[in-house]
C-alpha cells in the first residue's frame, strides 16, 4: 500500500510538472506569434509559424494531459488512468513525428523560405546580431552593406550555426520529457493494475473499525 501511494505521489507531481512545462510552450507559442520586438534569432523565427503553432499546439496537450494525469493518479480513477496511457503514447509517437519533420525539413531551403517571408526590420535585427549581410553572400543586400561595410559574410551559416546550437538545447529538453513521459506511463500501468489491491487496503481498516463498538466490544 505504501509503494501505491507513493507511486500516486510521484504520479501527480510528474503530471505537475508537464502541466508547467505546457503552459510554458503555450506561452512561447502565442508570445512569438502576437510579440512585436524580440532578440536576435528569435524575431528571425517568429516567420516561422509552422514551429510557433507546433510549440502551442504541444504545450496544449502537455496542459491538458497534465491535468488529466493528475486528475487520474489523485482519485486513483481506472478510466482516467487508462485514457491517460493512451494519449501519452500517441504524444510520444506524435513527437517522434514533429522531430523527424523538423530535423530533416528545416534545412537550408526551409531556412531560406523563412528569410524570403521575413520583413526588412527582421532582417536588420539578423544583420546587426550575426554581424552579417544578405542570405548567401553579403551582395544580395548591398544596403546593408552600405551600412554596415565591415560584414562581409552572408547570414546562412550564422543562422545555421545558431540554430544547430538551439537544436541541442531542444533535444535535452526533449529526451528529458520523453524520459518522464515513459516513467508515467509505468506508474500508471502499475496503479491501474493494482487498483483492486489498493481499494481492498483502503476498505480493510474501515471494515475493522466499523466492527467495533465505542467500548470495543464487536
Amino acid at each position: 500500500m505504501c509503494s501505491i501511494a507513493g507511486i500516486k505521489v510521484l504520479l501527480f507531481i510528474e503530471n505537475f510538472i508537464f502541466w508547467l512545462i505546457g503552459s510554458g510552450l503555450l506561452g512561447i507559442g502565442v508570445y512569438l506569434l502576437v510579440a512585436t520586438s524580440l532578440p536576435g534569432i528569435l524575431q528571425f523565427l517568429q516567420g516561422a509559424t509552422t514551429l510557433c503553432y507546433i510549440a502551442i499546439g504541444a504545450g496544449s496537450f502537455l496542459f491538458i494531459l497534465g491535468l488529466l494525469g493528475c486528475c487520474g493518479a489523485a482519485h486513483h480513477n481506472d478510466c482516467l488512468l487508462r485514457s491517460y496511457i493512451l494519449v501519452l503514447v500517441l504524444f510520444i509517437l506524435a513527437e517522434i513525428g514533429i522531430g523527424i519533420y523538423v530535423g530533416l525539413g528545416f534545412g537550408s531551403e526551409q531556412l531560406e523560405k523563412i528569410w524570403d517571408a521575413s520583413d526588412e526590420q527582421s532582417k536588420e535585427v539578423v544583420y546587426s546580431t550575426f554581424k552579417c549581410c544578405g542570405f548567401n553572400n553579403q551582395f544580395e543586400a548591398p544596403g546593408c552593406l552600405l551600412q554596415h561595410p565591415t560584414f562581409q559574410v552572408g547570414c546562412y551559416s550564422k543562422l545555421k550555426a545558431a540554430l544547430e546550437e538551439l537544436d541541442i538545447v531542444l533535444i535535452c529538453v526533449a529526451a528529458a520529457v520523453a524520459l518522464l513521459q515513459l516513467l508515467a506511463i509505468i506508474m500508471s500501468c502499475f496503479l491501474a493494475c493494482n487498483k483492486k489491491e489498493y481499494v481492498e487496503n483502503q476498505v480493510m481498516p474501515m471494515q475493522t473499525r466499523g466492527g467495533y463498538d465505542n467500548g470495543g466490544y464487536r
